[in-house]
């Protein structure tokens, strides 16, 4: 609400400054893998996050892409993608925007 009235952001102050502009993003994964007593796979799966830690002077606005597997269904490469889902996003992100580039 209070960026609609005032275009303020409550998550980030005014005036901030870094000598040098960077942006660290860390992609962790981890993979849990069932086997049975003879050795065959029971069960799999693959859960991950990417972390950001953001030293960007101002307001400026970024824009990341990945290998998003609905993205590779609408372009028909027939590569193995990701599958997005139970996301949390931090509140500077524009989710219309998001969804929108989704939909595509």
């Amino acid at each position: 609400m209070t960026m609609q009235a005032t275009s303020a952001n409550a998550w980030r102050r005014e005036g901030i400054y870094y000598k040098k502009n960077n942006i660290y993003i860390d992609v962790v994964e981890t993979t849990n893998v069932v086997f049975s007593s003879k050795g065959t796979v029971l069960k799999t799966d693959v859960s991950g996050s990417i972390n950001v830690k953001c030293e960007l002077s101002g307001m400026p606005e970024c824009k990341f892409g990945m290998n998003d597997k609905l993205f590779l269904q609408r372009t028909n490469i027939n590569e193995k993608g990701i599958s997005i889902d139970d996301t949390k996003f931090h509140q500077c992100v524009k989710l219309n925007k998001f969804d929108k580039v989704r939909e595509m």
